[in-house]
């Protein structure tokens, strides 16, 4: 099995964020699974142009480190997104890594009794989702 973790979280090995999805990987690296973790924010990942060049090539034609994590994440079984709430959501680099998935989407314009048939490429990628998620001030 195939794991990949993204921590959002820009306090790296020293963070909540950390704390949490560290044993979690660890147990799931004990029991069998290949496990690549990297964070978020050492990533150079443009916003999402909004152009749709992706419903058509299956693959976003911004020059980033999305173009190999997009690989990563099509080929891992479960992809583990870890992160701090701040402000009661995601961190924004992660919300535009998620935005920047699109390609892992089943093409709209796609009739769904054809991509049951053919195995369009929403059938790509992980079959899994976990989230892990850390909230809180230590003051309060």
């Amino acid at each position: 099995m195939r794991i990949l973790a993204l921590n959002a979280s820009p306090r790296r090995g020293d963070g909540n964020t950390h704390r949490l999805l560290e044993p979690f990987l660890r147990g799931t690296c004990d029991a069998g699974a290949t496990v690549r973790c990297y964070y978020v924010p050492d990533l150079n990942i443009r916003s999402c142009a909004g152009c749709y060049a992706c419903l058509d090539t299956a693959c976003c034609c911004i020059d980033d480190d999305m173009r190999w994590l997009l690989e990563e994440v099509w080929a891992a079984d479960t992809l583990v997104l870890g992160f701090p709430l701040y402000m009661a959501g995601i961190p924004g680099p992660l919300k535009t890594v998620v935005d920047r998935l699109r390609p892992l989407m089943p093409s709209p314009l796609v009739p769904r009794d054809l991509i049951r048939c053919t195995g369009d490429r929403a059938h790509r990628g992980p079959s899994r989702l976990v989230m892990a998620s850390v909230g809180g001030v230590w003051e309060s």
